[in-house]
């Protein structure tokens, strides 16, 4: 968990939640859709697991994507969510290491933590 003050608000992210601001950066990308299938494929998470990252930081106001009022918008982050990932740039380098070792399904499913995959990887 990394914790860090945008707009004099304390934030606190997931692994999962920093690797999806890196892997977004300041693109725009067509579709929320597309780039769930691109991280399955890159780092083998799951789709809901994805899903749900991507829900909670829209939720907390960081990135926005498609909706039904807004059909055609494309996945990007707010400019709270760009601000944002400059603060945790000091940690892209790890975040990714990371999950591109990982073996494939290992932050896939509930038990997608760090802790897990080590534990597994020792097993």
């Amino acid at each position: 968990m990394v914790t860090t003050t945008v707009l004099d608000r304390s934030a606190r992210y997931t692994e999962r939640e920093l690797l999806v601001l890196f892997e977004i950066g300041s693109d725009t990308i067509d579709s929320a859709s597309s780039f769930v299938g691109y991280m399955c494929d890159a780092y083998g998470i799951s789709e809901s697991s994805l899903w749900y990252v991507l829900n909670g930081l829209k939720r907390k106001g960081l990135l926005d994507f498609a909706s039904r009022e807004n059909p055609r918008r494309g996945l990007a982050l707010t400019p709270i969510g760009l601000r944002s990932l400059r603060e945790v740039e000091p940690v892209r380098r790890g975040t990714i290491q990371t999950f591109s070792q990982a073996p494939a399904g290992r932050w896939s499913g509930s038990r997608g933590s760090r802790q897990y995959a080590i534990a597994m990887a020792r097993a």
